[in-house]
């Protein structure tokens, strides 16, 4: 049986964006899990600072993983600084 809408999954990704705010100890506890993932291929992990004060610090979290800082507190936030 087959039909129109048969296809093969060559590859599956997901992406999870996490939106952090004025939490850097929350994301020091995450980043211990983080460090112990070895396969990342089909993965995006993409970490927002939504204009915490102070700033998170990123320095110590996995290069694969995305960092994005917002640098204006506005009230609707969708622009951000790659970092």
């Amino acid at each position: 049986m087959s039909s129109n809408l048969d296809f093969q999954v060559k590859e599956k990704h997901l992406t999870i964006v996490l939106h952090i705010y004025n939490n850097q100890e929350v994301l020091n506890l995450q980043n211990e899990n983080w460090k112990k993932w070895t396969s990342t291929q089909n993965l995006e992990l993409i970490l927002i600072d939504d204009c915490s004060n102070p700033e998170l610090d990123f320095s110590d979290i996995p290069n694969w993983i995305r960092k994005i800082r917002i640098t204006s507190d506005i009230p609707w936030n969708s622009l951000g600084q790659k970092i």
